[in-house]
């Protein structure tokens, strides 16, 4: 009974919500908008989509996986992640909002609300250093991509792809110093 009451509020509160968007701003004229785009595009952005909040859930998983060596599903940790997502939109802080709900339901599956906020809070971390790490370096391609000659600007961009591999190959060292996620035979092996 609790449950499908709290369905039903939430089926209210979002047709609400809807139809003040629509009061607002119209979305008659959004759907026309989107209805020029090419038929292809809509499927590749949502698959495109879908990929990057996979990759995002596998890493929130692998830290978890390193804190408490279990960790709940991937479609369990996708649903926390969304979930996350949607009462970041409602909360005032715009990248950061839903992390203290995606600690707290990780407490459905026996790990601390501590050690929970810890894999959300390094979950965090590194979204923010890559996201500021590529931010600087658009802005710095954008600003020296018609100072510089065009060579230079390759080596800009080769520079900011090495930077990538490196990020990825200190987190891979990272956990798999914790882990069993690397055998001697990979690259990143720690001894």
């Amino acid at each position: 009974m609790k449950r499908g009451f709290a369905l039903i509020l939430t089926v209210a509160v979002g047709i609400a919500g809807i139809i003040l968007l629509n009061k607002f701003f119209n979305l008659g004229e959004a759907l026309a908008t989107l209805g020029q785009a090419p038929l292809w595009t809509v499927p590749a952005y949502i698959l495109i989509t879908i990929c990057i909040l996979g990759t995002l859930v596998w890493r929130w998983q692998l830290i978890i996986k390193v804190l408490h060596k279990k960790a709940p599903r991937f479609g369990q940790l996708f649903w926390y992640h969304m979930i996350g997502y949607a009462v970041s939109y409602i909360t005032p802080g715009a990248k950061i909002g839903g992390e203290a709900f995606r600690a707290s339901m990780l407490r459905r599956h026996g790990i601390s609300f501590k050690k929970a906020g810890s894999t959300v809070f390094i979950d965090k971390t590194i979204e923010l250093t890559t996201s500021a790490t590529f931010f600087i370096i658009g802005i710095s391609i954008l600003l020296f991509i018609h100072a510089i000659p065009h060579e230079a600007t390759t080596l800009l961009i080769v520079v900011a792809s090495l930077l990538l591999v490196l990020m990825i190959a200190f987190v891979w060292r990272r956990t798999a110093s914790t882990t069993k996620l690397c055998s001697p035979a990979t690259p990143f092996h720690i001894r």
